[in-house]
């Protein structure tokens, strides 16, 4: 049994909030609520299941884990907002094919 954030954090859970930021077309409240959902199902059933089959035992109360992974979302979604503005794709520069 592992006892660290690292395999939840940098496992599934960037996959799935890049997909979710791809599914949101980049509409903020659209990424936020789904986001929202997915993080509670990962922070209190999913954590505790694993914690019940001795996959993963976190030693950070689930609300915490929730608001922290949250958190984390919208970091990324800010982040990415930052990027595409600083680097606009234009139509010249998209890739042929």
């Amino acid at each position: 049994m592992t006892h660290t954030a690292f395999l939840l954090l940098f496992g599934p859970y960037v996959v799935i909030t890049v997909w979710f930021f791809y599914l949101s077309k980049g509409k903020f409240l659209l990424y936020a609520l789904i986001n929202f959902i997915a993080d509670l199902i990962y922070a209190f059933p999913i954590k505790a299941l694993l914690k019940r089959f001795d996959i993963f035992e976190l030693k950070v109360k689930s609300i915490n884990f929730f608001l922290l992974i949250f958190a984390d979302a919208l970091l990324i979604f800010g982040f990415q907002k930052v990027i595409e503005k600083l680097y606009p794709i234009t139509q010249d520069k998209l890739p042929e094919g």
